[in-house]
């Protein structure tokens, strides 16, 4: 009995440490500019890469805690601002934005206005969106 406690403790010690993924996502420099580059539906199983996407879309982030977001369809280009909050995890960079107003480019699944988003191990950031039937949004940072 004594034998399988000693190696259940050595196991967790060795999985607890063993994470890739902390060192993966605190060495990220998310502030500057991150263009959408993939979006894929939650209704059908088509990708659309940079050259095909139904719109053009970025944020930038600054270092006092301020974003834009920059949309281009048809067009028309439509921007917003407001502040973002980062939260940190040993697996992701998570991103509360708050926009100054509502406005229809906000990917969000809740009435106010904000927006949740993420970095993980890949090094790219996501949209929660499709968490409530929006688009699977997938954006690159601008070296």
């Amino acid at each position: 009995m004594k034998k399988i406690g000693i190696l259940l403790i050595l196991i967790i010690i060795l999985v607890s440490c063993s994470s890739d993924e902390a060192v993966a996502t605190g060495d990220v420099d998310y502030f500057g500019n991150w263009e959408l580059t993939k979006m894929s539906s939650a209704f059908t199983p088509a990708i659309s890469f940079s050259n095909a996407l139904e719109w053009k879309e970025s944020y930038d982030f600054n270092e006092n805690g301020t974003f834009t977001k920059t949309r281009l369809r048809d067009n028309k280009s439509i921007t917003v601002s407001g502040t973002y909050v980062v939260t940190k995890t040993p697996n992701e960079i998570q991103f509360e934005l708050t926009y100054e107003k509502d406005n229809d480019i906000i990917g969000s699944c809740s009435a106010e206005p904000k927006e949740i988003l993420f970095i993980n191990s890949s090094k790219k950031l996501f949209s929660t969106w499709q968490n409530c039937d929006g688009p699977d949004l997938e954006y690159e940072k601008v070296k």
